[in-house]
């Protein structure tokens, strides 16, 4: 195994603290300056200084680049190869995040190309890009986790995890943009050409938004083109970095304590604006979960009017302590949705009132639950209740454990608990040398589970699982680290009848990416529900044309038009079919290994929990969910009624040319003569497999116009990388 071998990325066990790290050569901050004054002023005094060396000049050549909103951090080659990955911390002394930063394929583990130093420090910005951010926050959402609060917190917060694992599940990327020692090389003459030499070495840079200005002049035009940009770049900048280009006349300037006299940086402002907290009302979603939205006296922020914008869940309206009437921070970047980011305390007048979630469903009243770590294990315990066998049995054993949410103790060691203890008191009472001496856990996962089970704070939850005590009154939320998350901590109406979940689940049933009913948009929907046309879903393909040419809006051909789409809808890839259902934690990718496990409806609504839980991909919280969904009576006359209606899911068909059965591919960048599901389509109806994720096990990588980290990784693997045109072949077309 090579040091820059893939394998080399993972595979590195927990520590129980990060390492401090003291560095010969000190990561200064910036100063920063905020207007067009304080630029002249840094401009200024930059020429008088040179000409206190003798350097006199009336236009200083300046570089300019993005001030990244991320974690600075330092990575340490030795000889090419990758030694030692610090954050800034202090200046001096950062922390050891080496095991880390590997996870993080935008840095390379040997350097390459020529003349490569024997030593060098390389200084640089780890960053979760905009739309990574999203998908993580939307991710700890569904899973009932604490949101980060943005991509700068969720970055430091993925870097400086105990877990490389957990760090390697974040698509994080990196620019570098200085260095600090260098040994066995020379330095170049100017920053833009030092930017140049480290991408030669394999280092990623960002050289198309580096660019050489003169003067303050040319700074503020850069920092005016940036900032009109900004909504639009990809990942958080906050400003702009201005350095003296020359690398000699840096040396020159010198440094103060804390910042280099030879750079500074101008901030934007920030793209966050204040409003009133009117009201919070609580919108119910398809799968009854109650969300929290804030009604806003109207502000205009990141280029909209924002009236409404979310408040996540109950859990981050407490942890931020927002209350109703208050003073908030609301922000809006991009095609985020707008967010309520915190309460400015100091207006407060006494009269705000603290939210409080209700106990009743708003719309149809019914007694909600409030979701938590008793709601899970009490779902397991029952399960394991009915376990088959054994083998089963311990299976969910391992479950419970994993759903625990010890630290460092996943589903692979969950099993190995499980396998040595049939009692949980068993567990709970075993000293730290019997838990070491199982094979995996060794000293630092064995002083987790010790701590785990010795702490008062959890007596009352392992007596109640060993059968010794009653359920916990008090709520306990879902360990961040436990399979349990997949069950999110939320406030959710258990009533299948409730109108706001029936109107969503409608909705979900004819959207786009279930059976796609052209004519059949949200507005329609709601509009068929009010003149009492639908109430399940077989009624759509039972509707009352007559009624419906006689509505406002609608005609004879616009009837038509519905019913021809309708009549088209009732043949459906049995996928589709199956996410159209809205079933709970069923996306498109889980209904998708379904369809492709059972082939048809029928094997799938027989199947039971385990048998759906053995599917690759597929985890118990999954399966418990389906296994529930077809046991229910209503749902199967739900889908009965779908049948009699004339809807024929059908499974996959791979007769078209090109044999791409157990062939992985990964989808990357934008295509021109294809979208994103209608290459996944022409994949899969060859037998081939879509994944989100780059891995040794895939195939080939699709890469079109603008490609994401995928491309890097997969280069960094010897992945097969196929261009549209190489694509469109490969498929026979």
């Amino acid at each position: 195994v090579t040091p820059d071998s893939p394998t080399q990325r993972v595979g590195h066990e927990p520590v129980s603290e990060l390492k401090k790290v003291e560095r010969a050569l000190p990561m200064l901050s910036l100063s920063n300056v905020f207007d067009e004054e304080e630029l002249s002023a840094f401009d200024e005094r930059v020429r008088k200084n040179l000409a206190a060396e003798d350097i006199e000049i009336e236009t200083v050549e300046y570089v300019c680049e993005p001030k990244y909103d991320g974690l600075a951090i330092e990575l340490t080659y030795e000889d090419g190869l990758f030694t030692l990955g610090t954050t800034r911390g202090d200046g001096r002394v950062g922390e050891d995040v080496t095991a880390n930063l590997r996870t993080v394929y935008a840095i390379p583990l040997k350097l390459t190309g020529k003349h490569i130093p024997k030593l060098l420090e390389v200084r640089g910005e780890v960053l979760l890009p905009k739309k990574s951010f999203e998908k993580v926050n939307a991710a700890r959402a569904e899973a009932g986790e604490q949101l980060f609060a943005n991509p700068r917190n969720a970055a430091a917060g993925s870097l400086r995890q105990l877990d490389p694992r957990i760090t390697a599940q974040r698509p994080l990327t990196m620019f570098c943009y200085g260095v600090g020692r260098i040994e066995g090389a020379d330095l170049p003459e100017t920053h833009v050409k030092l930017i140049d030499q480290l991408g030669k070495w394999g280092l990623n840079t960002n050289p198309e938004m580096t660019k050489k200005v003169k003067g303050a002049a040319g700074v503020r035009a850069y920092c005016e083109d940036l900032e009109s940009r900004r909504p639009d770049l990809p990942w958080e900048v906050d400003g702009v970095v201005i350095k003296v280009n020359a690398i000699e006349w840096q040396r020159l300037l010198g440094e103060k304590s804390r910042d280099p006299r030879w750079a500074t940086a101008y901030k934007f402002p920030a793209q966050e604006e204040v409003t009133r907290l009117r009201d919070i009302e609580i919108q119910v979603g398809r799968t009854g979960v109650l969300t929290p939205v804030a009604k806003l006296e109207p502000v205009f922020v990141g280029g909209v009017t924002v009236e409404n914008a979310t408040l996540h869940n109950e859990e981050y309206i407490s942890a931020n302590d927002i209350r109703i009437g208050d003073w908030v921070t609301v922000k809006r970047a991009g095609d985020v949705i707008p967010q309520v980011v915190a309460p400015i305390v100091a207006r407060r007048t006494g009269k705000e009132e603290i939210f409080v979630m209700q106990d009743k469903c708003p719309s149809c009243k019914h007694a909600v639950v409030h979701e938590d770590l008793r709601y899970v294990i009490e779902r397991i315990l029952k399960s394991i209740k009915r376990a088959a066998n054994d083998e089963i049995r311990m299976g969910r054993r391992a479950w419970m454990i994993s759903a625990l949410g010890i630290p460092q103790i996943g589903p692979i060691f969950s099993k190995a608990l499980a396998e040595a203890f049939e009692k949980v008191d068993d567990l709970a009472g075993a000293s730290r040398q019997k838990l070491e001496d199982i094979p995996g856990i060794g000293k630092t996962r064995s002083a987790a589970i010790y701590s785990f089970f010795h702490e008062g704070k959890n007596a009352d939850l392992i007596a109640w699982i060993a059968g010794r005590g009653p359920r916990p009154t008090r709520p306990i939320p879902l360990p961040k680290q436990s399979e349990g998350r997949k069950s999110e901590v939320a406030t959710r109406c258990v009533n299948l009848a409730c109108p706001a979940q029936s109107e969503a689940r409608l909705r979900h049933f004819v959207s786009k990416s279930a059976l796609d009913i052209d004519g059949l948009g949200a507005e329609t929907v709601s509009r068929f529900i009010e003149e009492n046309l639908v109430a399940e879903p077989a009624d759509f393909f039972n509707l009352n044309f007559k009624k419906i040419e006689e509505m406002e809006g609608f005609g004879e051909k616009s009837a038509e038009k519905l019913k021809h789409s309708l009549e088209k809808a009732k043949s459906v890839p049995l996928a589709k079919f199956i996410f159209a259902l809205g079933i709970r934690h069923v996306g498109e990718v889980v209904a998708r290994d379904l369809a492709r496990h059972f082939g048809e409806l029928d094997a799938l609504m027989q199947a039971d929990e385990d048998e759906i839980a053995a599917i690759e991909g597929i985890d118990r919280v999954v399966a418990l969910n389906l296994a529930g969904f077809f046991a229910d009576s209503t749902n199967r006359k739900m889908v009965k009624h779908l049948l009699k209606a004339g809807v024929r899911p059908f499974g996959e068909q791979r007769v078209l040319g090109g044999d791409l059965a157990g062939k992985t591919f990964v989808l990357t960048g934008g295509l021109d003569n294809f979208t994103r599901n209608e290459a996944r389509d022409e994949i899969e109806k060859r037998g081939g497999k879509v994944s989100g994720s780059v891995s040794k096990k895939t195939s080939y990588v699709v890469a079109g116009a603008d490609p994401g980290s995928k491309l890097a990784k997969a280069r960094d693997l010897g992945i097969t990388v196929l261009d549209e045109d190489a694509f469109t072949k490969l498929l026979g077309n």
